[in-house]
């Protein structure tokens, strides 16, 4: 026990002179410093005795209470940083002095209360206003209050409305209101009528198909003559009896006689669906419709309301009621409408003296027919 190579006498003689030996170290330069993470802090071995341990273990506490301190105060997701370095000399200088530990440790909780409080105190929450600023600010509010949330489209419903009396005024204010809002849409509303009405006018006379060539106040009929299909040749001449038995105009346009007719019943019926059905009568530039409608419109006393603009030829007798007159066929045409031409004769060619050769007759048309000048004009 008493040696010197005793157990006691070694860690007496490490006491004794641990001071001096790392003061010496520390002034001459030889310094030894060792990177220790707080994992593997508190499992540093070191050769001490139980105080010693004891110290160390205090230390190592008080490091892990800072950083613990430190961590609550940072964000939740701070950026990875690279291990705190720490010497081991500056931990030794502590081990002999608990209470000096404490005091440490205790001035470092102070200082993170602190810290948290003037965090706190100076959060974004917290910002200092000028109070003649704010004193401005309130009175201009109280002096211009919000408007009211009917004032706000689509919220007319949601104001309270307050009864008579001391409030009286803004229910009576709101009530008008609403009933300016519910006018003038029906003020907009009447005038956007108004004017599409104006604009599908002008629509319907753009697109309208124009009336036929020299057809006012007269009955136009486009019809054939040919009896290749035995239907259309009794419609078109069941529909021309109809409209002659009224003693008005008619103006038969026989397809089969002049191919000019065709183009002209296409370009007034535009892309009706009946523009190749025969016959189509018109009356005064509007159209009246087909054989069916011609006949329904006869049966059902419509059509003598349609024909009353147009001329009368021959007035009928009081006893027929306006039906079953006959008109005289013409003298020139036989009731045909055309008649050869007389300018060649009705083979569409004629010789022009001065080239010396034939040329297309301008007169006549495609069949060297012209239009009768006695009943066509």
């Amino acid at each position: 026990m008493g040696c010197t190579g005793s157990r006691h006498a070694l860690r007496g003689g490490v006491r004794g002179g641990s001071r001096s030996p790392r003061a010496r170290s520390r002034s001459g330069g030889v310094h030894h410093t060792v990177a220790l993470k707080s994992s593997t802090l508190g499992s540093l071995s070191l050769d001490r005795d139980r105080d010693d341990d004891g110290a160390l273990a205090g230390a190592a506490k008080t490091l892990m209470r800072r950083q613990k301190q430190q961590v609550r105060g940072s964000p939740a997701k701070a950026p990875a940083r690279e291990p705190e370095v720490i010497n081991v000399w500056e931990l030794m200088d502590g081990l002999d002095d608990d209470g000096k530990d404490d005091e440490e440790g205790g001035d470092a909780d102070a200082d993170a209360e602190g810290r948290r409080e003037k965090s706190a105190t100076g959060s974004p929450a917290e910002f200092d206003f000028d109070p003649d600023v704010i004193a401005a600010f309130r009175k201009a509010l109280d002096e211009n209050p919000p408007p009211p949330p009917s004032d706000v489209p689509g919220n007319e419903g949601c104001v309270d409305k307050k009864p008579d009396g001391p409030g009286g005024e803004v229910g009576v204010k709101v009530k008008q209101r609403e009933r300016e809002i519910q006018r003038f849409p029906g003020i907009v509303r009447a005038r956007v009528s108004a004017f599409q009405q104006r604009i599908d006018a002008k629509l319907l006379a753009k697109l309208a198909p124009p009336p036929p060539p020299d057809s006012a106040r007269k009955v136009v009929l486009y019809l054939t003559s040919l009896r290749g299909v035995r239907k259309t040749y009794e419609d078109c001449w069941s529909t021309r009896s109809v409209l002659r038995s009224y003693g008005v105009r008619v103006d038969e346009r026989d397809l089969s006689m002049h191919s000019g007719f065709k183009d002209e019943l296409h370009a007034a019926l535009g892309s009706s669906p009946n523009a190749g059905r025969l016959p189509q009568a018109f009356a005064d530039g509007r159209h009246l419709g087909g054989a069916e409608e011609v006949r329904r419109m006869h049966e059902a006393g419509e059509l003598a309301r349609a024909l009353e603009a147009c001329d009368v030829v021959v007035a009928p007798p009081p006893s027929s009621g306006g039906k079953g007159v006959v008109l005289d066929a013409c003298s020139g045409c036989g009731g045909v409408r055309f008649v050869p031409c007389e300018d060649c004769s009705g083979s569409c060619k004629v010789f022009v003296e001065e080239v010396g050769t034939f040329r297309r007759c301008p007169e006549c048309n495609e069949n060297g027919l012209v239009r009768c000048p006695l009943c066509s004009s």
